[in-house]
């Protein structure tokens, strides 16, 4: 019957219904922002209320996030930290169209007149 017992107490020890959510770590480039909702590499990263958005933390930052896996598979962040800004963004000089030579309409033979 003790053995029973012991049994039954290590089989429903394994079945932890209430057990916390299993932690999660990512690091990787902010591929895209949506409000509270990050795409970093190929995860999925969700910031609660409670976790602030860092302004730095924008498209092409370095950032490790970590926190717990949602039922839906998504990241939610408990402590979200940019490593490396972004780069900024350079522009290009767009060069001076070239002006093309403007050539005379050409003309036809007038109304009316012989060959």
């Amino acid at each position: 019957m003790r053995l029973l017992a012991a049994a039954l107490v290590l089989l429903l020890a394994g079945c932890g219904g209430g057990s916390a959510p299993p932690t999660a770590h990512t690091r990787g480039t902010i591929l895209a922002v949506d409000g509270q909702t990050l795409l970093v590499d190929k995860n999925l990263v969700v910031l609660p209320p409670s976790v602030p958005l860092d302004p730095s933390a924008r498209a092409g930052a370095r950032v490790t996030v970590s926190g717990s896996w949602g039922p839906a598979g998504q990241l939610i962040a408990s402590n979200l930290q940019v490593d490396a800004a972004a780069p900024s963004p350079t522009v290009a000089p767009s060069p001076t169209p070239a002006r093309q030579p403007v050539q005379p309409p050409a003309r036809g033979k007038e109304k009316g007149g012989k060959d």
